[in-house]
Protein backbone atom coordinates (compact mmCIF):
# COMPACT_ATOMS: atom_id res chain seq x y z
CA UNK A 1 0.00 0.00 0.00
CA UNK A 2 1.41 3.40 -0.93
CA UNK A 3 1.82 5.99 1.80
CA UNK A 4 -0.45 8.35 -0.12
CA UNK A 5 -3.31 5.84 0.30
CA UNK A 6 -3.09 5.66 4.10
CA UNK A 7 -5.10 8.84 4.91
CA UNK A 8 -7.87 7.77 2.49
CA UNK A 9 -8.07 4.27 4.00
CA UNK A 10 -7.99 5.71 7.52
CA UNK A 11 -10.96 7.93 6.68
CA UNK A 12 -12.85 4.87 5.39
CA UNK A 13 -12.24 3.08 8.69
CA UNK A 14 -13.90 5.88 10.63
CA UNK A 15 -17.19 5.30 8.79
CA UNK A 16 -17.40 1.63 9.83
CA UNK A 17 -18.75 0.37 13.11
CA UNK A 18 -16.74 -2.00 15.29
CA UNK A 19 -17.77 -4.15 18.16
CA UNK A 20 -15.50 -5.23 20.96
CA UNK A 21 -15.11 -8.99 21.06
CA UNK A 22 -15.29 -10.97 24.29
CA UNK A 23 -11.82 -11.35 25.83
CA UNK A 24 -10.18 -8.93 23.42
CA UNK A 25 -7.27 -7.23 25.20
CA UNK A 26 -7.85 -3.98 23.32
CA UNK A 27 -10.31 -1.50 24.69
CA UNK A 28 -12.83 0.37 22.59
CA UNK A 29 -10.49 3.31 21.94
CA UNK A 30 -7.92 1.03 20.31
CA UNK A 31 -10.29 -1.32 18.53
CA UNK A 32 -12.53 1.44 17.24
CA UNK A 33 -12.36 3.81 14.30
CA UNK A 34 -8.76 4.79 15.09
CA UNK A 35 -7.53 1.19 14.95
CA UNK A 36 -5.47 1.61 11.77
CA UNK A 37 -3.81 4.78 13.07
CA UNK A 38 -2.98 3.05 16.35
CA UNK A 39 -1.53 0.02 14.59
CA UNK A 40 0.61 2.22 12.32
CA UNK A 41 1.80 4.21 15.33
CA UNK A 42 2.78 1.05 17.20
CA UNK A 43 4.59 -0.38 14.17
CA UNK A 44 6.51 2.86 13.59
CA UNK A 45 7.43 3.05 17.28
CA UNK A 46 8.65 -0.56 17.18
CA UNK A 47 10.72 0.10 14.05
CA UNK A 48 12.31 3.20 15.56
CA UNK A 49 13.10 1.34 18.74
CA UNK A 50 14.83 -1.44 16.81
CA UNK A 51 16.76 0.90 14.50
CA UNK A 52 20.45 1.34 15.41
CA UNK A 53 21.20 4.70 16.96
CA UNK A 54 17.64 5.27 18.14
CA UNK A 55 16.56 5.08 21.73
CA UNK A 56 16.47 1.59 23.14
CA UNK A 57 17.60 -0.34 20.08
CA UNK A 58 21.30 0.38 19.75
CA UNK A 59 23.57 -2.37 20.98
CA UNK A 60 26.30 -1.12 23.28
CA UNK A 61 29.66 -2.89 23.49
CA UNK A 62 30.14 -5.01 26.57
CA UNK A 63 32.83 -3.30 28.60
CA UNK A 64 32.36 -5.42 31.70
CA UNK A 65 30.86 -2.51 33.57
CA UNK A 66 33.74 -0.14 32.88
CA UNK A 67 34.13 2.46 30.20
CA UNK A 68 37.08 1.92 27.90
CA UNK A 69 39.14 5.03 27.27
CA UNK A 70 41.82 5.68 24.71
CA UNK A 71 44.37 8.42 25.14
CA UNK A 72 44.38 10.72 22.14
CA UNK A 73 47.57 12.59 21.43
CA UNK A 74 46.81 15.94 19.79
CA UNK A 75 48.63 16.67 16.55
CA UNK A 76 51.17 19.43 16.78
CA UNK A 77 50.46 21.94 14.05
CA UNK A 78 53.55 23.97 13.40
CA UNK A 79 52.92 27.46 12.10
CA UNK A 80 55.50 29.10 9.87
CA UNK A 81 58.08 30.27 10.52
CA UNK A 82 59.75 28.51 13.42
CA UNK A 83 62.20 30.60 15.39
CA UNK A 84 65.55 28.83 15.79
CA UNK A 85 68.93 29.89 17.11
CA UNK A 86 70.10 30.29 13.50
CA UNK A 87 67.18 32.43 12.35
CA UNK A 88 63.68 31.95 10.99
CA UNK A 89 63.00 28.47 9.60
CA UNK A 90 60.38 28.41 6.84
CA UNK A 91 58.96 24.99 5.93
CA UNK A 92 57.14 24.32 2.67
CA UNK A 93 54.43 21.69 3.07
CA UNK A 94 53.62 20.32 -0.36
CA UNK A 95 50.64 21.85 -2.10
CA UNK A 96 52.17 20.77 -5.38
CA UNK A 97 55.20 18.55 -5.85
CA UNK A 98 58.06 20.63 -7.24
CA UNK A 99 59.70 19.62 -10.49
CA UNK A 100 62.65 21.94 -9.92
CA UNK A 101 63.37 24.35 -7.08
CA UNK A 102 61.51 26.07 -4.28
CA UNK A 103 62.41 29.56 -3.10
CA UNK A 104 61.21 31.88 -0.38
CA UNK A 105 60.47 35.40 -1.58
CA UNK A 106 59.15 38.51 0.09
CA UNK A 107 59.76 42.07 1.13
CA UNK A 108 62.87 40.99 3.03
CA UNK A 109 64.68 40.10 -0.23
CA UNK A 110 63.02 42.57 -2.60
CA UNK A 111 60.62 39.88 -3.89
CA UNK A 112 63.47 38.23 -5.80
CA UNK A 113 61.86 34.94 -6.90
CA UNK A 114 65.10 32.93 -7.30
CA UNK A 115 67.47 34.33 -4.68
CA UNK A 116 69.99 31.52 -3.90
CA UNK A 117 70.18 32.59 -0.22
CA UNK A 118 66.44 31.80 0.06
CA UNK A 119 66.44 28.45 -1.80
CA UNK A 120 64.75 25.64 0.14
CA UNK A 121 66.40 22.25 0.46
CA UNK A 122 64.76 18.91 1.08
CA UNK A 123 65.51 17.40 4.46
CA UNK A 124 65.72 13.76 5.53
CA UNK A 125 62.13 14.08 6.81
CA UNK A 126 60.96 14.93 3.28
CA UNK A 127 60.08 18.53 4.12
CA UNK A 128 61.47 21.46 2.17
CA UNK A 129 62.90 24.23 4.36
CA UNK A 130 65.22 27.20 4.57
CA UNK A 131 66.54 29.02 7.63
CA UNK A 132 67.27 32.71 7.12
CA UNK A 133 68.02 35.78 9.20
CA UNK A 134 65.49 38.55 8.65
CA UNK A 135 65.58 42.08 10.04
CA UNK A 136 62.95 43.11 12.60
CA UNK A 137 59.59 44.20 11.20
CA UNK A 138 56.51 42.77 9.54
CA UNK A 139 57.22 41.12 6.21
CA UNK A 140 55.07 39.73 3.43
CA UNK A 141 56.25 36.50 1.84
CA UNK A 142 55.36 33.64 -0.51
CA UNK A 143 56.91 30.42 -1.73
CA UNK A 144 58.01 30.20 -5.37
CA UNK A 145 57.53 26.66 -6.70
CA UNK A 146 58.69 26.09 -10.28
CA UNK A 147 58.20 29.79 -11.01
CA UNK A 148 54.71 30.08 -9.49
CA UNK A 149 54.05 31.95 -6.25
CA UNK A 150 52.00 30.35 -3.44
CA UNK A 151 51.07 31.77 -0.07
CA UNK A 152 52.04 29.76 2.98
CA UNK A 153 48.88 28.08 4.30
CA UNK A 154 50.72 27.39 7.58
CA UNK A 155 51.59 31.03 8.20
CA UNK A 156 50.60 32.66 11.47
CA UNK A 157 49.23 35.73 9.66
CA UNK A 158 47.74 36.48 6.24
CA UNK A 159 46.81 39.51 4.18
CA UNK A 160 45.04 40.02 0.86
CA UNK A 161 47.37 40.68 -2.05
CA UNK A 162 46.85 43.00 -5.03
CA UNK A 163 45.40 40.21 -7.20
CA UNK A 164 42.70 39.20 -4.70
CA UNK A 165 44.70 36.22 -3.44
CA UNK A 166 46.53 35.78 -0.16
CA UNK A 167 50.02 36.58 0.97
CA UNK A 168 51.62 35.34 4.14
CA UNK A 169 52.96 37.63 6.84
CA UNK A 170 55.74 37.17 9.36
CA UNK A 171 56.50 39.53 12.22
CA UNK A 172 60.13 39.55 13.35
CA UNK A 173 60.92 41.16 16.71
Amino acid sequence: MALSQIPHRLDNLQNRSYTQKEGCPFNQSFYGPDAMRNIIFILLAALLTLAPGCSGGAKQPDTGGSIATTAITPLKVIKNPEVTSKGMKFIYRLKIRPENDIFLTGGFNGWTPNDPKFKLSRGADGLWSVTVKIEAGQWEYKFVVDGQQFYDSFAKEFEQDETGGKKSLVTVR
